[in-house]
């Protein structure tokens, strides 16, 4: 559980009924409000408890600001904006930006109750669609890595192989090589340190363009291409 002071860009909310519709007048008003440039929301009234009983009708909520604020400031938003009380809330800091949004129908969690994908609210349905249809890729041992490494792949296949949001988890061991005069090795290493990966990207960009030669130019914009950014 995140604490309330920490600061953060994605979040993850849930919210119980309290009232009769309340949920359903919620969604409502997320779309008349701008309180996330990008969210996904889904009302569940069909999770049970271990014992088969139903759990208390409540929201999943995946939102996105465009710049970090603490959990606080947005509970506050929140309750305001949405006229509900903070009892009803629990908010915490997002570490990815699908795995939830699949969470919403329990896509990536077969055993729970499969909820029908139209009934997601989203103010942004082709992203949504993007995220909901993104593969997971599962984790690789220390081993794959180091060998993936070694064998001096472009930074487009380290991308593909092991995946942006698995950077983090694996940093001491990019770390490890990272003295080794190997391009693939110092730019995943370089790549951690960013936490949106749009700004990683552009970063990227920049840093594979001050190589010389055409292949640096070549590979720059097939990052751009890969990951849809423009600079």
């Amino acid at each position: 559980m995140s604490s309330l002071q920490t600061k953060a860009s994605k979040f993850i909310i849930v919210i119980n009924e309290k009232t009769p519709n309340e949920l359903e007048a919620i969604q409502e008003k997320l779309e008349d409000t701008a309180i996330f440039n990008f969210y996904a929301s889904i009302i569940h009234d069909k999770d049970t408890v271990s014992n088969g009983e139903l759990k208390t009708k409540h929201l999943h909520l995946y939102g996105e600001k465009t710049s970090q604020i603490a959990l606080k400031t947005l509970l506050n938003e929140l309750c305001d904006k949405l006229s509900i009380e903070q009892n009803q809330i629990s908010i915490e800091k997002a570490n990815n930006d699908f795995l939830p949004i699949q969470y919403l129908t329990h896509k990536n969690d077969p055993n729970k109750y499969q909820y029908d994908i139209k009934l997601v609210y989203t103010n942004n349905r082709t992203e949504f669609n993007r995220r909901y249809n993104q593969i997971y890729q599962k984790p690789l041992t220390e081993e794959d890595i180091k060998t993936f490494i070694l064998n001096d792949s472009t930074i487009a296949d380290l991308i593909d192989h092991i995946g942006l949001d698995n950077t983090k988890k694996y940093l001491p061991i990019f770390r490890e090589f990272q003295k080794e005069p190997n391009q693939a090795k110092t730019t995943y290493w370089f790549m951690t340190q960013f936490e949106d990966y749009q700004d990683c990207i552009k970063e990227l960009y920049q840093l594979i363009l001050s190589r010389t030669g055409i292949s640096a130019k070549i590979e720059a914009d097939k990052i751009l291409e890969k990951f849809s950014i423009k600079i």
